[in-house]
């Protein structure tokens, strides 16, 4: 389906995400967990949906400004285009949102990832659904958290909500930060995934690693695994 949608604010969010907010024209009908697709300058470039499906005044995106074509990148793109109209084509993927399922929850995010698991997390607490849900984002280092506070703040009126985030590089000890990748920080916390539902978001290699490190060592479900990218892994 491809909406007009209206470029009403491009935020920064750390030194290379920015927060995009579209609003569409009309009603959008999409599935936490899936994305969709903008098109410039010839280009058909994908971003994760960020915000819930109950959520239609506003569409979030996670923007990394190294994403570039040719000499400009879409940061700028979307930049140029504040307060105009632009094509978005939505929605696709099949990592949704399994909510018929009443399995623990397993969110794992690498970077940007973290849109997509957020936009899961959202559907999963105004659903009101009760099983346990983890939510564990990595980044390179600490100062790449750039939605941390939000989501402490989202899970501490939660009960069965938790969250971990872990940084690869961090100089000091940190409390509220584990060090490590955020797969041999799940590998630590988890001895058994195999009835858990998890879904996954992040860099095509972690991805690969995590399928065949929580399959094999953690006996997590390849049925009950979710990401877009493992049709390429």
């Amino acid at each position: 389906m491809i909406v007009r949608c209206a470029v009403t604010d491009v935020i920064q969010m750390s030194s290379s995400v920015y927060r995009v907010l579209l609003k569409p024209e009309v009603n959008i009908v999409f599935k936490a967990g899936q994305y969709l697709k903008v098109h410039f300058n010839s280009k058909s470039y994908a971003f994760s949906i960020a915000s819930s499906p109950l959520d239609q005044d506003l569409i979030e995106l996670h923007i990394r400004k190294n994403e570039g074509i040719g000499d400009s990148c879409i940061v700028g793109c979307f930049q140029q285009a504040l307060n105009e109209n632009i094509l978005v084509d939505v929605p696709h993927g099949d990592a949704w949102l399994r909510e018929d399922s009443d399995r623990p929850i397993l969110l794992m995010a690498g970077g940007t990832g973290v849109s997509y698991v957020s936009g899961i997390l959202k559907k999963c607490i105004s659903s009101k659904m009760v099983q346990p849900i983890y939510l564990y984002w990595g980044v390179k280092n600490i100062e790449l958290l750039y939605v941390h506070k939000e989501l402490i703040d989202l899970v501490a009126t939660h009960d069965n909500v938790y969250y971990v985030s872990a940084a690869e590089y961090m100089d000091d000890v940190h409390h509220l930060v584990k060090k490590g990748t955020v797969l041999d920080v799940i590998l630590n916390d988890f001895n058994n995934l195999s009835q858990f539902d998890i879904y996954m978001c992040g860099p095509v290699p972690m991805i690969k690693a995590a399928k065949v490190l929580l399959g094999n060592y953690r006996n997590a479900n390849l049925e009950r695994m979710f990401s877009d990218a493992l049709a390429y892994v």
